[in-house]
């Protein structure tokens, strides 16, 4: 019996699919667990370390950490901390009343804090930590090239931002309508609904919240302040369902799909580009998520609490549960929540083939290229369009990365797995396969290609 190649080296690359529906012969994976999608195929997930002392009893999402130009500080939920060298954490300020996560405007030795229920700056002179007394509440800010932006005061002036003067970070000024100078300034942002964060995005300040997002950036005439362009007319799923840096963020929005933010800086506009992938983000709790980002490796930690997932050139799900990473040189370094019997092996499931081919087929072999020790292998196999998916027996992958699984079946899926993450790699996978029934077959048939 003729055997023919079908090779799966596409959907390694992809990693999980990011279309909504999960249609047979698209490249792409259904699992991807504890591996990490790159240009070579799925390589070994790279662990974070956890070396934080002397942290208070804490809970998701908490601690945060932030990488400051002066030091790493962390902030549980009623307090902010700051971190020695040895990440011994020594409190600065405690007993804060309780809001939501912690946004902070980074000055250098001036430093904003807010969470929606109270304001805490640090004295650029003492390094002191103290509670500033507002008449209204804040819920994000950022630095702006030395300008404090803020957004989300409550009430009706929920969906407003408001600047400082240029070179100035008095919160003062903020919402000051008797201000004269047109320096510093106040605005909503064209929709309904509350702004969860404004964050820097190159020229621009973005503003997201639940009714949308939009974009800011200074104008000179017809005075001085910034133009406003509504970006999408619908919101972020929560306060922490963002994250990133001056050059490109991502954020989950009320539907479940996961988008990116950059700059093109040729036509002075902000894209947005939806990434999709649905069908997981909405195994998350919006209310839960918080997106950290490694800016070494240029990935984003998408976590709830519960599951995390890594975006880098594709996404995967991964064991471990940061709710704040820093990168101090080649280390990553965060504040982690997994059990300590989480699961550290690391598998893939493909997507659902047919080969192109309606007819009952027979799998005969699977070449994995692949590095690592351990390794099994199966094929989840289907008949008919309304029949479900059953896993052959698993077997071992021997020394060159071969197994013989034997299945039969109309449609096919192929699982493979590894029992620890950190030595196990993949770049390439051909199926072997030959036709057992030619009921539908009219003239030739030969090798049905890639995916």
């Amino acid at each position: 019996m003729k055997e023919f190649n079908f090779p799966y080296n596409e959907g390694l690359h992809i990693g999980l699919l990011p279309n909504d529906r999960f249609r047979r012969n698209v490249p792409g994976l259904l699992e991807c667990y504890n591996m990490k999608v790159d240009e070579s195929g799925l390589v070994p997930y790279v662990a974070i370390t956890d070396p934080l002392t002397g942290a208070p009893t804490y809970s998701w999402p908490y601690p945060q950490l932030f990488d400051t130009t002066i030091g790493i500080f962390a902030a549980s939920e009623t307090g902010i901390y700051e971190a020695d060298s040895g990440y011994n954490l020594t409190a600065k300020i405690t007993s804060l009343p309780v809001g939501d996560i912690w946004h902070m405007a980074d000055f250098y030795y001036y430093q904003v804090w807010v969470n929606g229920a109270t304001c805490v700056v640090r004295d650029t002179t003492t390094g002191v930590f103290s509670v500033e007394t507002l008449t209204h509440i804040v819920e994000s800010v950022c630095n702006y090239k030395g300008q404090l932006i803020a957004g989300g005061f409550g009430g009706d002036e929920s969906n407003w931002v408001a600047w400082s003067g240029i070179g100035k970070t008095y919160l003062t000024e903020l919402l000051d309508k008797e201000d004269q100078t047109n320096i510093t300034g106040q605005m909503p942002v064209g929709w309904f609904g509350d702004v969860y964060c404004v964050k820097r995005l190159g020229e621009y300040v973005m503003v997201y919240g639940s009714g949308g997002v939009s974009a800011l950036r200074p104008i000179s005439s017809p005075v001085t302040g910034f133009g406003l362009r509504v970006m999408l007319q619908h919101g972020i799923a929560g306060k922490g369902c963002i994250g990133g840096d001056k050059h490109r963020h991502i954020f989950v929005d009320t539907e479940g799909y996961l988008w990116s933010a950059t700059e093109n800086i040729e036509f002075r506009t902000v894209e947005l580009k939806k990434l999709g992938y649905k069908n997981f983000m909405t195994n998350l709790g919006a209310a839960d998520i918080v997106i950290n980002y490694d800016k070494l490796e240029k990935e984003f930690y998408i976590s709830d609490g519960v599951r995390t997932y890594l975006l880098s050139t594709g996404l995967s799900e991964i064991y471990q549960l940061p709710s704040g990473i820093v990168r101090v040189g080649s280390g990553l370094y965060g504040a982690l929540h997994e059990a300590v019997d989480a699961d550290t092996s690391a598998f893939f499931t493909t997507n659902s083939f047919d080969m192109n081919l309606r007819a009952i087929k027979m799998i005969s072999v699977l070449e994995i290229g692949c590095t690592g020790s351990g390794m099994q292998a199966g094929v989840d196999y289907c008949y008919n369009t309304l029949g479900s998916y059953t896993r052959s027996t698993l077997k071992d992958v021997n020394a060159k990365g071969v197994v013989s699984p034997v299945v039969s079946g109309v449609d096919f899926k192929v699982h493979v797995t590894a029992p620890l993450f950190s030595a196990f790699e993949v770049d390439s996978l051909l199926i072997r396969w030959k036709l057992n029934d030619k009921t539908a077959i009219r003239g030739t048939y030969g090798n049905q290609g890639s995916m």
